[in-house]
């Protein structure tokens, strides 16, 4: 059996345990690398390259920048600034809220961002009664999906993509550069929130009693306690880190880092906080995906599955496959892990476009999209399945949401190539 081979049959093998999850993610990923280094698939550096890849610098220094920013209160200050200026007005309340998580999802975790609005919204529903936290979560989550695609370090996808963009042409995304991809798409979402969407919600789930909300991560949001030194310092470590990204004055890295640094040596977040509440494990996942990825470009298993691909879709126009590739990505999203159908169809994508003289960076980018804009299901997205405890139905994802999904669709195939040509 050739490497190759070997690798897609090892990559099946952790596809399908990612989606079972009888074992942590992380743990699959890292068994992932070994099994390529035991069975001769790659070396033992390039499977494990990953966790000495700038890009997981990158992201694990943005975890504690983000850690330090809930930690300081400086996130819930901002949350409270959007309450106050709703006045208890729904549509309102609405409106600054997906914007700021939006925003906010670009730099903190998705997962941080949308328990902090859970905790929020619920407390503005104990008080205001006209406000229906059902109205507003799936909204938000959404909000924070987009955003969190926006920049290279808001979710993982991205991140497990630049490691690879690295690999095979030698330089990454900039660190804002999907967001010329996603302002549109999010203005759109948040049209369709504020319109039809909100109309079609009231009307799905009416007067549906409330669940009871009461999670861990919800009751963590409400006792952080604000200290205004530190929360002017760790605002102003990330303001700076902001900018520096904006106009690149160092690698995307060594400014990640030197901010995570500064929150530490500041004290603005203790050593033992930056360990303990980050989630470590989806670094260590990230890395295992690196080097899941940089074995199969090692054994030839792209280029394998790049070959059936002409075979199957070589005849087809260039942007009638831009648009199918993009389509089977999202579908598959839908239902599975958005990095691991981000993961296959990008080894695979990548060699077919150089082959058929394609532009791959402009298919990099469709993928990344379309693999991450989902939220028909639950289970599409870890992010929008955690509002699920607002009292969603798992059919009132798709009845409420999938017009926009189409619209999203469309606006990746549209968009994407007015930025970046599809043929080389």
């Amino acid at each position: 059996m050739t490497p190759a081979v070997l690798s897609l049959l090892i990559l099946l093998v952790c596809i399908v345990l990612f989606a079972w999850e009888p074992i942590p993610t992380c743990v699959t990923a890292v068994l992932g690398c070994i099994a390529f280094v035991v069975f001769g698939v790659c070396s033992f550096s390039s499977a494990f390259s990953g966790f000495a890849s700038e890009t997981i610098i990158l992201f694990g220094s943005m975890l504690i920048v983000g850690q330090t920013l809930m930690e300081t209160g400086v996130a819930k200050v901002i949350g409270m600034r959007v309450i106050a200026m709703s006045k208890n007005n729904e549509r309102i309340f609405l409106l600054l809220s997906c914007v700021v998580s939006f925003l906010l999802s670009m730099f903190l975790a998705n997962t941080s961002v949308i328990a902090m609005f859970l905790a929020l919204v619920v407390g503005v529903c104990a008080t205001a009664k006209e406000i229906n936290i059902r109205n507003l979560m799936l909204p938000i989550a959404i909000s924070a999906v987009i955003g969190g695609i926006s920049t290279i370090v808001g979710s993982t996808q991205q991140i497990v993509a630049q490691g690879i963009m690295k690999d095979l042409y030698g330089q990454g995304f900039e660190f804002f550069e999907f967001l010329r991809i996603t302002a549109p798409i999010f203005v759109v979402s948040l049209i369709y929130f504020m319109t039809f969407g909100y109309k079609q919600g009231k009307r799905i789930w009416g007067d549906r009693p409330l669940p009871e909300i009461l999670t861990e991560g919800i009751e963590d949001s409400n006792i952080v306690a604000i200290d205004k030194r530190k929360a002017m310092l760790s605002a102003w470590i990330f303001v700076a880190a902001v900018l520096a990204f904006l106009f690149q004055i160092s690698s995307n890295a060594i400014i990640a880092c030197s901010a995570a640094l500064l929150c530490l040596a500041t004290r603005c977040i203790s050593v033992k906080a930056a360990q303990s509440k980050p989630c470590w494990n989806i670094v260590v996942w990230l890395a295992g995906c690196l080097g899941l990825a940089k074995g199969l470009t090692e054994a030839g298993a792209a280029d394998l599955i790049a070959e059936a691909l002409v075979e199957f879709c070589g005849h087809l126009d260039v942007f009638a496959l831009f648009a199918i590739v993009c389509f089977i990505t999202m579908a598959l999203s839908t239902f599975m892990s958005s990095t691991t159908a981000m993961l296959v169809f990008l080894t695979a994508a990548l060699p077919l476009c150089s082959s058929l003289g394609y532009n791959g960076w402009a298919f990099s980018i469709g993928i990344i999209m379309s693999a991450s804009i989902v939220f028909l299901t639950p289970l599409a997205n870890g992010h929008v399945g955690m509002v699920i405890v607002a009292g969603y139905r798992f059919s009132d994802y798709v009845r409420c949401y999938w017009p926009l999904s189409i619209i999203v669709y469309v606006l990746i195939i549209l968009i994407v190539p007015l930025w970046y040509p599809l043929v080389a």
